[in-house]
């Protein structure tokens, strides 16, 4: 089946799919968009496959006060999408929707730029704390309130000796989504390190696995608040990606890579 990709463009433009052609401007709705809302993401009056592009183009329009400047469908890590951008005086924010549940996915765009729909249990001013409390550091130099994944995260940016590093924050539990490499040697309560290293670790992982590891790609980060390493391994000629927990060196997850 061949992919039928659906664009619009600027206020005025043209609507074309299935072989039928609508002014954008003047096309009638058959579904109302009621609301959205920043505790459940999914288009209000619309059914499973039922989200029109026209309709994700008014909810994103309404969710910033904007105007959309480009809309079209496509699919994204093998789901349907509309991406529709839209454009404020402050800000362009990227809106992606699931085609099949209205479900909105992502807003790339500062929301803290403009009046919104978006109604975070935590204010800027609780993030900030909290990202300061996790890091240990103090100069922040910026902070950006976004959706991800269907939630709502701040974005707190550390200056960091010559460099920058980054802390991402569930806008509605506080808890610490990911976190910079830069960031993760901090310290927890009782003064021990947060993260193993490795050469720590690989005993727990060879025991549970009762082979001997080979540690091919490792990369640590934050999710939903537990530290992790997301490792690649290679276990007797084949490859596995394991999620390691960082203090405790328990197996979280462990897949074949086939």
């Amino acid at each position: 089946m061949k992919k039928q990709t659906v664009m619009i463009t600027g206020t005025c433009a043209l609507l074309v799919a299935g072989g039928a052609t609508w002014s954008f401007a003047n096309a009638k709705e058959e579904s109302t968009v009621k609301e959205v809302n920043a505790q459940s993401t999914t288009v209000a009056g619309t059914t499973a496959s039922s989200l029109t592009l026209e309709q994700a183009v008014k909810v994103a329009e309404e969710y910033v006060g904007g105007n959309m400047v480009k809309a079209k469908q496509d699919i994204e890590d093998g789901v349907d999408v509309y991406e529709v951008d839209v454009r404020t005086p402050q800000e362009t924010y990227e809106f992606t929707f699931n085609v099949h549940t209205g479900d909105l996915i992502e807003i790339d765009g500062d929301l803290l730029l403009t009046e919104n729909q978006a109604e975070p249990a935590l204010t800027q001013k609780d993030a900030e704390t909290i990202a300061i409390d996790e890091s240990g550091l103090t100069d922040v130099k910026e902070i950006e309130l976004e959706q991800e994944n269907g939630r709502l995260v701040y974005k707190i940016e550390f200056a960091l000796y010559e460099d920058d590093a980054d802390l991402v924050i569930d806008a509605e539990t506080g808890d610490v989504v990911k976190m910079d490499d830069e960031l993760l040697n901090g310290t927890s309560e009782d003064g021990a390190t947060s993260f193993l290293s490795l050469d720590e670790l690989l005993p727990f992982i060879e025991s549970e696995l009762g082979e001997p590891v080979t540690i091919l790609e490792s990369e640590r980060e934050y999710e939903n608040g537990i530290p992790l390493y997301e490792l690649e391994v290679m276990v007797d000629h084949v490859e596995y990606d394991i999620d390691l927990h960082a203090e405790t060196g328990k197996i979280l997850k462990q897949e074949r890579d086939d």
